[in-house]
């Protein structure tokens, strides 16, 4: 009888075993799924592949150009652009961004207020820059930027107000420019 009840156990054993061992795998699963849905809700952990549609951090409006350039907002007033291209030494800042354009490999950047230029304060100033080379071109004027445009044949893109082209990629994820090469 000691024997039959033994048996049994060893049964019983074996039935919770297995039995447990399925429970802990789905609740595993479903933790794994719950924990996935809830990074891709955090702000600052970095995403793959997220660049050219994530358009805040945590404590930033962002405009993506042409990757790794970035307009960015961290004062609610002021778009700005401020990279080692930009700003190596300490002596530019493309800052007060009111309009922007993108037409690979070119990104433009019209500057309307104060912004800082061969270390000194100036009232607007026109930035072009050569994304596959690492090129920055600075103007004081529009005379001088359109005559650089003309001579190297390059077409201006057009330019969109900053502020509103942030609140439709905001809505969107999409900006022009990547509209553009989703299409191909």
């Amino acid at each position: 009888m000691a024997r039959k009840y033994q048996i049994w156990v060893i049964l019983l054993l074996m039935v919770c075993a297995v039995g447990c061992s399925r429970v802990k795998k789905y609740a595993k699963n479903k933790a794994e799924k719950a924990i996935e849905k809830t990074v891709e809700k955090i702000p600052w952990v970095e995403k793959e592949d997220d660049f050219y549609t994530r358009s805040s951090g945590w404590d930033y409006a962002r405009l993506p150009l042409i990757e790794p350039y970035e307009a960015t907002n961290v004062t609610g007033d002021e778009w700005l652009l401020d990279n080692d291209l930009i700003n190596p030494s300490g002596n530019n800042s493309a800052g007060n961004i009111s309009k922007i354009g993108v037409s690979k490999p070119y990104i433009f950047i019209y500057c309307d207020s104060t912004t800082l230029v061969n270390g000194q304060e100036v009232d607007c100033a026109w930035y072009i820059i050569n994304a596959d080379k690492n090129e920055l071109s600075t103007f004081l004027t529009e005379k001088e930027c359109n005559n650089y445009l003309s001579k190297r044949k390059i077409t201006l893109p057009e330019m969109y107000e900053i502020d509103s082209l942030w609140n439709e990629f905001d809505k969107a994820e999409k900006l022009p420019w990547t509209q553009k090469s989703d299409s191909k």
